[in-house]
């Protein structure tokens, strides 16, 4: 998942958005995966800590872009959405119920999504990701 979708999950604003952006770009030029959130919140504290030598680089990395990424991250831990990210890719129950009967109806998105009622109920992480999960 790449900043662009984690920066809507997170309802990051612009500058925000544009900080975690910054975040991933130095983790590629590193070679530094981020494969799970310990990875991202490591990262986003070493980005935070040594923000002063990544501007010129990058741009500006202020502390309070750094720490509302953090507590968007945090808030979907707490809901349980730690659980779609990591290795392996998207094993969760609900990925393999959703696969069974995605298989069974020919591999077809739309005939395993849960109805758009029950998606507003669920928390914020979870209707991107189902998104993101019906793209080409």
């Amino acid at each position: 998942m790449g900043p662009l979708l984690l920066s809507r999950m997170l309802a990051l604003n612009d500058v925000q958005q544009g900080v975690l952006q910054i975040v991933f770009k130095i983790a590629d030029d590193n070679g530094l995966l981020l494969l799970d959130l310990k990875d991202l919140r490591a990262m986003l504290q070493y980005v935070g800590d040594n923000a002063s030598q990544f501007t010129t680089d990058y741009g500006n990395v202020s502390a309070a872009s750094i720490g509302a990424i953090q507590r968007g991250i945090l808030q979907i831990d707490q809901q349980g959405g730690s659980q779609f990210f990591g290795e392996p890719m998207l094993n969760t129950p609900l990925h393999h119920r959703c696969m069974q009967v995605g298989d069974r109806e020919h591999g077809s998105p739309k005939n395993w999504l849960p109805p758009c009622w029950s998606i507003c109920r669920m928390p914020r992480w979870i209707a991107p990701m189902l998104a993101a999960l019906t793209l080409p």
